[in-house]
């Protein structure tokens, strides 16, 4: 059952692009991670949009019991999970009646970062918006934080967005939240200034979920 508050999203896919931040695993931050993506996911689906994301042992089975909480449940997420975590993956990643749709990604004979850029890659071709929170940043000065090089993967293959950055948990997504409001990175969408300043750097989620909703039904296909 879709949202009519939101309008019906008419399957757009949706990458949720999600992790938690350095220095917030272990700390209350950690569950408001997970309570964003939950409300997010929760959001997405019930206004009628198919949600790709990446799968994490700490986050594939918040994204499962979300799922389960809208009629349209599993078959609306798509997962997709990087061939070197396969005996790490969750017992409900290996079930597909809980995921269906699940994609594993990569060359079992090549490195984890060699992976991880094709699963994000998969991912950027498979989905027509994204939604970023959170992120790590990289301790190496040669290698790009995950989470901008989703979005840039991304906005590779979908210049126009559109693209939302949330940055109530801090971390890279806030890091380029910033950089947008000062016009040194692009955020394409369809919000108003209110409602853009309230995705990047609100904490109310009851107000960030329904504007994403809201602008992503403009773009359904």
């Amino acid at each position: 059952m879709t949202d009519s508050r939101n309008g019906d999203l008419g399957g757009l896919r949706v990458l949720l692009s999600a992790s938690i931040p350095e220095g917030v695993a272990g700390t209350p931050g950690a569950q408001d991670l997970y309570s964003a993506v939950a409300v997010l996911t929760r959001r997405i689906l019930a206004a009628g949009g198919h949600l790709v994301f990446g799968g994490h042992p700490s986050v594939t089975p918040l994204i499962l019991r979300a799922a389960a909480a809208v009629d349209r449940g599993p078959a609306a997420v798509t997962l997709y999970q990087a061939i070197n975590f396969r005996d790490q993956a969750p017992a409900e990643v290996h079930d597909p009646s809980l995921f269906p749709n699940l994609h594993w990604v990569g060359d079992p004979a090549a490195g984890i970062p060699e992976n991880l850029s094709a699963l994000r890659e998969a991912m950027a071709l498979d989905s027509a918006a994204a939604v970023l929170i959170g992120g790590r940043g990289e301790a190496s000065l040669t290698r790009e934080p995950g989470l901008r090089e989703e979005y840039r993967r991304f906005r590779a293959h979908h210049p126009g967005g559109p693209v939302y950055l949330v940055g109530l948990l801090g971390g890279e997504a806030r890091r380029m939240a910033q950089e947008a409001a000062a016009g040194t990175l692009a955020e394409p969408n369809g919000l108003d200034e209110e409602s853009r300043r309230e995705v990047r750097f609100g904490r109310n989620l009851d107000l960030i979920g329904p504007a994403i909703a809201r602008d992503l039904a403009g773009r359904r296909p």
